[in-house]
């Protein structure tokens, strides 16, 4: 009984179809709109964290710089 079930969970496991998929105008825009997000949330990342290594050696950022200027 266990080879049956066996070979026949293999067995339909074996066969393929073709799909017949598309990706449709909604679902290709929210493809852009993630990959679009994650760019600039990794750009956002990136400026953060270079400003806490600028922050680690001294260096003032320019926002810093401009405001101790107006005082």
């Amino acid at each position: 009984m266990r080879t049956v079930f066996l070979l026949s969970a293999i067995s339909l496991m074996s066969w393929t179809y073709t799909a017949s998929a598309y990706i449709d105008p909604v679902t290709g825009s929210i493809v852009l709109q993630t990959l679009i997000g994650g760019f600039a949330a990794l750009l956002v990342g990136l400026r953060n964290f270079r400003q806490k290594v600028f922050g680690l050696f001294g260096r003032a950022s320019d926002t810093e710089v401009d405001g101790a200027n107006q005082k």
